[in-house]
């Protein structure tokens, strides 16, 4: 009896991007994708990724804070990412301004 031992090799890519918080204003207003924005949800805005695009972000400084999330929105501006407040917590990052994370599809 013959046994067929197939491999699959999956890779993965990444890039290091600079990402920033959505502001509040956008709470409740509709997304590309057609959901509801809530701050709450683990989400993210970009041009660079699909809508409903699973991504692993991580925080370049502190390696340890990771979010898995969905690309559910896009950006007016030529910005790489921008995070729901609850991203940006899991991502250790406070207040507003700019972070460089790393994306991973």
């Amino acid at each position: 009896m013959k046994v067929l031992l197939s491999l699959v090799l999956v890779l993965h890519s990444f890039v290091i991007v600079r990402a920033s918080v959505y502001n509040d204003k956008f709470e409740g207003r509709q997304m590309a994708n057609g959901e509801v924005f809530r701050q709450t949800g683990l989400t993210v805005a970009s041009n660079d990724y699909n809508l409903g695009t699973r991504l692993k972000l991580t925080n370049t400084k502190w390696p340890h804070h990771v979010a898995y999330v969905t690309c559910t929105d896009r950006m007016r501006f030529d910005s790489h990412i921008d995070l729901s407040a609850a991203v940006a917590r899991k991502l250790g990052i406070h207040g507003t301004g700019t972070v460089m994370i790393e994306v991973m599809n």
